[in-house]
């Protein structure tokens, strides 16, 4: 008898695989330092001892934007965690494996099962120099790929639904 795995479960062993290999690379790699990483860490700091001057000027990159937006999503994980690089870490983790979840949905639900999860697998199986640039909150925009996989979800849903409700 074959067995039919559940997309649950499916997905479980998915993050599951991406977690250990992220893990792997924390440990076992030299390279796990980012300089733009530490100021975002800094201005996630001065959230949660009070903000001294005007939001905008935390930006030490004109115009880049990400060195506001990411301190905010690293202030929870300072409460929970504490200020520590393994917060900093833990965003960019959190943020990946959220990518991985939509690009799985995205790909299972308008092309096939065996792609969604051949996509996923060479997500989780990257090249370590990717991989490792990944890890750190900010330096790759890993939140925009995530924001633009929402988008491309919520267009494909948009697109192909109403194209069955106009052929039917």
């Amino acid at each position: 008898m074959k067995y039919k795995f559940q997309q649950p479960v499916v997905i479980a062993l998915l993050l599951f695989l991406f977690i250990i290999t992220r893990l792997i690379i924390i440990y076992t790699s030299s390279n796990i330092y980012d300089e733009e990483a530490c100021g975002i860490g800094n201005v996630a700091n001065e959230i949660l001892d009070g903000i001294k001057q005007p939001y905008y000027l935390y930006e030490h990159q004109l115009n880049y934007g990400n060195t506001l937006i990411t301190p905010i999503l690293l202030v929870p994980l300072f409460l929970i965690f504490g200020k520590s690089s393994l917060s900093l870490l833990l965003g960019g983790i959190i943020i990946s494996g959220g990518i991985l979840l939509m690009l799985y949905v995205l790909v299972r639900r308008f092309f096939s099962k065996r792609a969604a999860l051949y996509a996923s697998l060479l997500f989780i199986f990257s090249p370590p120099s990717y991989t490792i640039a990944n890890l750190f909150v900010g330096h790759q925009h890993t939140h925009v790929a995530l924001f633009i996989l929402i988008a491309l979800l919520f267009f494909f849903k948009f697109y192909f639904e109403e194209q069955k409700k106009k052929s039917s």
